[in-house]
């Protein structure tokens, strides 16, 4: 299993979509956060599960809401 590092940016995003989910209905943020995990746990254990784009990203899509998480892998 291979460690996930975020940009500090990350954090902020996350708190910011956490809340708005929050807001629209109660308890959807919670939804939303184990769909987050859920893919990072993923990506974790197959960091090669997504093709990689021009820029040399790769994205995840989260399941039931409309985001992408890009990431890169890093050798050690």
């Amino acid at each position: 299993m291979r460690p996930v590092w975020f940009k500090e940016q990350v954090f902020q995003d996350l708190l910011e979509i956490y809340e708005w989910y929050e807001n629209e209905q109660p308890g959807l943020s919670l939804k939303f956060e184990e769909r987050f995990d859920t893919a990072i746990n993923f990506l974790e254990t197959n960091p090669s599960a997504y093709q990689t784009t021009k820029r040399g990203f790769r994205a995840a899509q989260l399941k039931q809401f409309p985001y992408r998480i890009f990431y890169k892998g890093v050798r050690n």
